[in-house]
């Protein structure tokens, strides 16, 4: 279900994201929000899960257009999952012995951060084209790559986006002196963080992908 601010025209994959916006734009203190029923308020939930558990009801209250139309959710540009992986050399698992390897180098003290968790990320990037492999062959063409890799770029970016308006959702609640949700927002922050990693991840995985076509095709041409 989608929803959209007949205001901006802004439409949300979710019940979740259009209340963070909601929070972030609205300059009224969450007392005098219209989310704060009674019946929210005498369970003691979060917002997020009351929203979450009456979604209809939560967009109506926040004024946005419930959008039914589910058809813009199916990805056009995968293919079908039946069909066969031809010409694509058998892939193995991330071995024990590359896990203990990983684990060691987190564990060295004198290393930076961003040293430690590099080599982590691009093993989780090949262990991501691996399964697109086992699922899929390789492309058929630029422009199927192009496509693939376009769809996992533009979900980093919704990721971001979403990252985005909790933290502005944050620093409302901080600024109006109403921090009594904070940890809540920053907790949707971690999430929305956590996804924009994941998409990355993958985005990585279908690039690799597409240099791994190309490849083989030039392979081929030089074949021939």
């Amino acid at each position: 279900m989608k929803f959209r601010d007949p205001v901006t025209q802004k439409v949300f994959s979710g019940i979740v994201d259009a209340n963070d916006y909601f929070c972030a734009k609205s300059a009224v203190e969450c007392n005098s929000c219209p989310l704060d029923i009674p019946s929210h308020q005498q369970k003691k939930i979060s917002c997020e899960s009351w929203c979450k558990t009456n979604q209809e009801e939560a967009a109506r209250l926040m004024g946005y257009e419930i959008l039914n139309d589910t058809s813009i959710d199916t990805p056009t540009n995968q293919l079908d999952s039946s069909t066969k992986v031809v010409g694509i050399d058998p892939v193995k698992p991330l071995e024990i012995e590359e896990v203990k390897y990983l684990e060691s180098e987190a564990m060295k003290e004198d290393t930076p951060m961003s040293t430690k968790i590099r080599p982590a990320i691009e093993k989780l990037a090949e262990m991501e084209k691996q399964d697109a492999n086992r699922k899929f062959p390789l492309f058929h063409s630029m422009h199927e790559g192009y496509a693939v890799l376009l769809e996992e770029v533009e979900e980093a970016r919704e990721a971001l986006t979403r990252t985005e308006i909790s933290l502005s959702a944050l620093w409302a609640h901080i600024r109006d002196n109403n921090a009594g949700r904070a940890p809540e927002f920053a907790g949707r922050i971690r999430e929305h963080a956590l996804d924009l990693a994941t998409e990355a991840v993958q985005a990585a995985a279908m690039a690799q992908k597409f240099i791994d076509s190309a490849k083989k095709e030039d392979h081929h041409e030089q074949s021939d």
